[in-house]
């Protein structure tokens, strides 16, 4: 059994790769709420195993009540493996502790490193005591991975690629063939796919975009995907950038839309200076797209080589951004080269890699 606050694409598509591998096996997923809190994407159900829903949208149920309807879709799942996300919610760990009492085999699906945020030593000695209910985890990246380690968990018991996505899916509805086929070298732009959001550090990603701007005849235009608190704040930015004609903002598209929009992107920028891990960088490589992407982002530590599928910079670091831009905008052969340097990160980055990872931490109990 899976659970997540609420099933996105990418959350169907762990739970479809899990089921399509382990075939004698009943995966259930179990969300808390029928809509996300955060994304606007429509609900998912997925075609390889039952998806079930805790509450309406509408009701408003505290901890304890939330937890008891966690363990209850549990027992009547008849799940002896139990995943779950939002460890730091209270009702997610009453359910884990009741779980573990229950017999259950209770693993964590964590994304978190040590670096994203400043760190208190006295909160980080109570997780080490709130993670005890974990018999394992599958974690997003190296660091969540010493993350973990520093909390307690032996490492033993842990395992990658928490954070894949189908790679057919994202291809398939992208409706041309992954980079450097498909939309020519020359008609392709650059995008960005992200919340508009204070972590997600856009103000350095415009300023970059508008110094290679400044350094070109021709510059390539820039697709602003996502909705969030800072949208307008953005549009004033680019328009006292005197950039409008070279930005467009996309607001918040479904995933189909966005795999179209990366069938013709040239790079990903992705340079926030908080995130857990980003999806948008493993969508990217499915589609053969070059990233550049912040040192902050999880998704770097396993899927991110410089000078082999993209490039990775400080999140401050406007001149070394607006730098690649130009770089890969103006070479060819360098854009070709490192487009074809995707192909085995976006291999790893599939959801089966999710589901070995699964299916080795439920043989091993």
């Amino acid at each position: 059994m899976f659970f997540w606050e609420n099933f996105g694409p990418t959350h169907v598509d762990r739970c479809d790769a899990v089921a399509r591998a382990m075939p004698r096996k009943s995966v259930v997923g179990i969300e808390l709420n029928p809509a996300s809190t955060t994304y606007a994407w429509t609900p998912e159900t997925g075609q390889h195993f039952t998806k079930r829903t805790l509450r309406d949208g509408k009701s408003h149920w505290g901890a304890l009540r939330t937890a008891f309807e966690l363990v209850r879709a549990s027992v009547n799942a008849g799940a002896k493996h139990v995943f779950l996300c939002h460890y730091n919610e209270p009702s997610v760990q009453i359910a884990a502790m009741l779980m573990r009492l229950l017999r259950k085999r209770v693993y964590l699906l964590l994304d978190s490193k040590f670096d994203d945020r400043p760190r208190s030593i006295w909160r980080e000695a109570l997780k080490a005591v709130w993670i005890w209910p974990y018999v394992g985890a599958i974690v997003g990246s190296r660091r969540s991975r010493q993350y973990l380690g520093f909390l307690g968990l032996s490492n033993a018991r842990i395992e990658n690629y928490y954070d894949t996505i189908s790679v057919e899916r994202i291809r398939r509805a992208a409706g041309v063939p992954p980079a450097p086929e498909g939309v020519d070298f020359h008609d392709r732009h650059f995008t960005i796919v992200s919340r508009l959001v204070a972590k997600k550090n856009l103000f350095v990603a415009v300023d970059a975009f508008a110094l290679y701007v400044s350094r070109t005849n021709h510059p390539r235009r820039l697709r602003i995907f996502g909705d969030g608190g800072l949208d307008q704040e953005l549009r004033e930015h680019v328009r006292e950038l005197n950039l409008t004609e070279f930005v467009t903002f996309e607001g918040f598209q479904q995933a189909d839309a966005v795999s179209q929009a990366l069938g013709s992107t040239l790079v990903l920028i992705q340079s926030s200076s908080e995130e857990q891990f980003g999806f948008a960088i493993v969508e990217a490589l499915a589609m053969g797209v070059p990233v550049i992407v912040s040192d902050n982002c999880g998704a770097r530590d396993e899927f991110v080589r410089s000078g082999v599928n993209g490039f990775v910079v400080q999140a401050d670091n406007v001149e070394g951004i607006a730098f690649f831009l130009g770089r890969l905008a103006s070479d060819q052969l360098l854009w070709e080269r490192l487009s074809a340097g995707t192909t085995a990160f976006a291999a790893e980055a599939d959801a089966i890699s999710f589901a070995h990872s699964v299916g080795r931490l439920t043989a091993s109990a």
